[in-house]
């Protein structure tokens, strides 16, 4: 049966409070079945990437990584704010002293 009404919030919150309590922001595709083994009254959709992408709102998303690993992971207020860009620095370089004689 397909997840209507409060059973697409449900699934939604629950997954996002499960990534959270884990002290992560994402989980891997193959990890959801410890999510369901956690949650077994959970509503389960037939078709999960497509359910996160239509209703994980500001609190999901779900990413398709080029070599084929998927995952899912946390966005908005939750999420942990991204590594700062190295910044690139200059060194002078010191001039060798030479003692005149």
């Amino acid at each position: 049966p397909a997840i209507h009404g409060r059973g697409i919030i449900a699934f939604v919150d629950a997954l996002y409070a499960y990534i959270v309590g884990q002290g992560k922001t994402r989980i891997e595709g193959g990890a959801l079945s410890l999510f369901w083994e956690a949650h077994p009254s959970v509503p389960r959709p037939k078709r999960t990437a497509a359910h996160i992408k239509a209703h994980g709102g500001g609190l999901l998303r779900f990413v398709e990584d080029q070599g084929g690993h998927n995952h899912i992971e946390i966005v908005g207020e939750g999420a942990s704010a991204p590594a700062p860009a190295p910044r690139s620095v200059r060194r002078k370089k010191k001039k060798k002293r030479r003692d005149v004689m």
